[in-house]
């Protein structure tokens, strides 16, 4: 079993810091944790609806916006469902429940962003 890799690399904030600015990095973890909900949401629809294709756009859609912000642990599983087959989608989606909650918590700590974000 290889190890899973680490929910959330905080080296990610720093980068985008010196990057972007305090602001610009700021107003991208804002709309990651807007955004987010609404990609499970789809990515629900698509498994329940048996859409593969659409489980792996979603999936490929997370990864990205997962990585942008350091969540690492929920890039892994995006990528794993834009590569899914179909037997793999619901147990999947399921372990992406679990790392998108721990995403969206430790990211608004770690950039002391509150989760009611507008």
């Amino acid at each position: 079993m290889t190890p899973q890799p680490d929910a959330f690399d905080r080296e990610v904030i720093e980068q985008y810091r010196s990057v972007i600015g305090d602001d610009g990095a700021l107003d991208m973890v804002r709309l990651f944790l807007r955004t987010l909900p609404e990609r499970r949401l789809e990515l629900e629809n698509a498994a329940e609806g048996d859409d593969l294709e659409r489980v792996r756009r979603t999936g490929h859609a997370i990864k990205g916006m997962a990585a942008a912000v350091g969540a690492t642990r929920l890039s892994a599983l995006g990528l794993l469902l834009q590569h899914a087959e179909q037997r793999e989608v619901s147990g999947l989606v399921r372990r992406l429940e679990a790392a998108s909650a721990e995403a969206m918590h430790g990211i608004a700590a770690a950039w002391q962003v509150d989760l009611g974000v507008d």
